[in-house]
């Protein structure tokens, strides 16, 4: 993704204006009502788009920016996605 001068945008940098777009425009509008949906921005623009699920508002997101990169919040959460481990035991599965 290039952004408005054509310079390529890290996505660090993706992940930055769209965190920043939530936080300063979008928070306040979307938080409490749409707790635990997902949001579409694209940093560009600042537009947004909300879905029940990530496919749900990406979906959405693609009919007007087929070819954009976007950041994803899910709303009223500090991550989208929580990631863990589980340590393994041998073989099979132990109760």
């Amino acid at each position: 993704m290039t952004d408005n001068n054509g310079q390529m945008l890290t996505p660090e940098q993706i992940a930055s204006k769209g965190e920043k777009i939530y936080q300063e425009k979008l928070r306040a509008i979307l938080e409490p009502k749409e707790n635990g949906r997902f949001v579409m921005i694209e940093v560009l623009s600042g537009e947004y788009f909300l879905g029940d699920s990530i496919l749900d508002a990406l979906k959405k997101a693609r009919v007007k920016y087929p070819d954009s990169i976007f950041h994803t919040i899910k709303v009223g959460y500090e991550g989208v996605f929580k990631m863990g481990y589980v340590k393994s035991f041998g073989y099979g599965c132990r109760a």
